[in-house]
Protein backbone atom coordinates (compact mmCIF):
# COMPACT_ATOMS: atom_id res chain seq x y z
CA UNK A 1 0.00 0.00 0.00
CA UNK A 2 1.45 3.42 -0.91
CA UNK A 3 2.37 5.68 1.94
CA UNK A 4 1.88 9.42 1.86
CA UNK A 5 4.21 11.88 3.52
CA UNK A 6 3.83 15.42 4.66
CA UNK A 7 6.26 17.93 3.18
CA UNK A 8 8.21 18.05 6.45
CA UNK A 9 8.45 14.25 6.60
CA UNK A 10 9.57 14.03 2.98
CA UNK A 11 12.19 16.73 3.45
CA UNK A 12 13.53 15.03 6.58
CA UNK A 13 14.03 11.81 4.59
CA UNK A 14 15.98 13.48 1.77
CA UNK A 15 19.47 13.11 3.31
CA UNK A 16 18.86 9.44 4.00
CA UNK A 17 17.49 8.84 0.52
CA UNK A 18 20.40 10.75 -1.00
CA UNK A 19 22.89 8.51 0.84
CA UNK A 20 21.04 5.36 -0.23
CA UNK A 21 20.97 6.48 -3.87
CA UNK A 22 24.68 7.35 -3.86
CA UNK A 23 25.51 3.93 -2.44
CA UNK A 24 23.27 2.24 -5.02
CA UNK A 25 24.99 4.10 -7.88
CA UNK A 26 28.38 3.09 -6.51
CA UNK A 27 27.31 -0.54 -6.21
CA UNK A 28 25.94 -0.49 -9.75
CA UNK A 29 29.29 0.75 -11.01
CA UNK A 30 31.16 -1.97 -9.13
CA UNK A 31 28.74 -4.63 -10.37
CA UNK A 32 29.14 -3.52 -13.98
CA UNK A 33 32.93 -3.52 -13.61
CA UNK A 34 32.93 -7.09 -12.27
CA UNK A 35 30.49 -8.20 -14.97
CA UNK A 36 32.68 -6.68 -17.69
CA UNK A 37 35.74 -8.45 -16.28
CA UNK A 38 33.92 -11.77 -16.48
CA UNK A 39 32.70 -11.07 -20.03
CA UNK A 40 36.17 -9.98 -21.13
CA UNK A 41 37.72 -13.10 -19.71
CA UNK A 42 35.11 -15.33 -21.37
CA UNK A 43 35.73 -13.61 -24.69
CA UNK A 44 39.50 -14.03 -24.26
CA UNK A 45 39.08 -17.76 -23.60
CA UNK A 46 36.79 -18.14 -26.63
CA UNK A 47 39.23 -16.29 -28.91
CA UNK A 48 42.21 -18.35 -27.78
CA UNK A 49 40.42 -21.64 -28.34
CA UNK A 50 42.10 -23.29 -25.41
CA UNK A 51 43.69 -21.39 -22.65
CA UNK A 52 44.66 -22.20 -19.10
CA UNK A 53 41.97 -20.55 -17.00
CA UNK A 54 42.94 -18.57 -13.93
CA UNK A 55 40.12 -20.01 -11.87
CA UNK A 56 40.92 -17.89 -8.84
CA UNK A 57 40.54 -14.65 -10.83
CA UNK A 58 37.26 -15.81 -12.38
CA UNK A 59 35.86 -16.94 -9.06
CA UNK A 60 36.94 -13.67 -7.45
CA UNK A 61 35.17 -11.62 -10.15
CA UNK A 62 32.03 -13.72 -9.82
CA UNK A 63 32.08 -13.43 -6.04
CA UNK A 64 32.52 -9.65 -6.28
CA UNK A 65 29.63 -9.38 -8.72
CA UNK A 66 27.39 -11.53 -6.50
CA UNK A 67 28.37 -9.56 -3.37
CA UNK A 68 27.56 -6.27 -5.08
CA UNK A 69 24.23 -7.64 -6.24
CA UNK A 70 23.30 -8.85 -2.74
CA UNK A 71 24.35 -5.59 -1.11
CA UNK A 72 22.28 -3.64 -3.65
CA UNK A 73 19.23 -5.81 -2.94
CA UNK A 74 19.72 -5.31 0.79
CA UNK A 75 20.07 -1.57 0.25
CA UNK A 76 16.79 -1.49 -1.66
CA UNK A 77 15.02 -3.49 1.06
CA UNK A 78 16.45 -1.19 3.74
CA UNK A 79 15.23 1.85 1.85
CA UNK A 80 11.74 0.39 1.52
CA UNK A 81 11.66 -0.58 5.20
CA UNK A 82 12.63 2.92 6.30
CA UNK A 83 9.92 4.54 4.24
Amino acid sequence: MPRRFSLAEAESLLPEIDALLREAVSLKSQYVEADQAIDSFAQHVAMQGGVVVDRAAVLQSRARRLRDELVAEELIETGHAEL
